[in-house]
């Protein structure tokens, strides 16, 4: 929950043994009154927390493999992609016609509490570049 607010969603499932499930947003965001649900985020980081766990996992993979502190390398953002858990797939899309104003509101505050993340992870040292297998899992071992 880094902006406030969490999905509200119903799975069903057919197959217990398959992870694919059904699913239905309930929705949260109808109106302009509901976009204030969207809160802007404060980041904090735990230094003291973060160096000690890091040093247990250079006890644990010594001489295995190299531990490396790093920042967020992968960010996610896809306000489009959250917000339609939010609004309801077939609402946002007749919202787009029938009440644009609203939805270039709902994308703005949105895009706004997301900016305002990064700017903080930025500010605070948080982000590390993914020019390496990251992205893909792998270990950058060969160096």
């Amino acid at each position: 929950m880094i902006i406030g607010i969490v999905e509200d969603v119903e799975c069903i499932s057919v197959d217990h043994d398959n992870s694919v499930v059904s699913r239905h947003f309930n929705i949260q965001i109808k109106d302009e009154k509901d976009i204030q649900k969207i809160k802007f985020p404060e980041v904090s980081y735990d230094e003291k927390a973060t160096e000690e766990r890091f040093n247990i996992l250079i006890d644990i993979f010594d001489g295995i493999i190299p531990v490396r502190k790093t920042g967020i390398k992968i960010p996610s953002i896809s306000p489009w992609d959250f917000l339609i858990r939010l609004t309801g797939i077939e609402e946002i899309l007749m919202d787009m016609y029938l009440r644009p104003d609203y939805v270039h509101q709902l994308i703005d505050h949105l895009t706004k509490a997301y900016l305002q993340l990064y700017n903080q992870y930025e500010d605070m040292g948080l982000l590390s570049l993914n020019n390496d297998s990251s992205r893909t899992g792998g270990a950058e071992l060969y160096e």
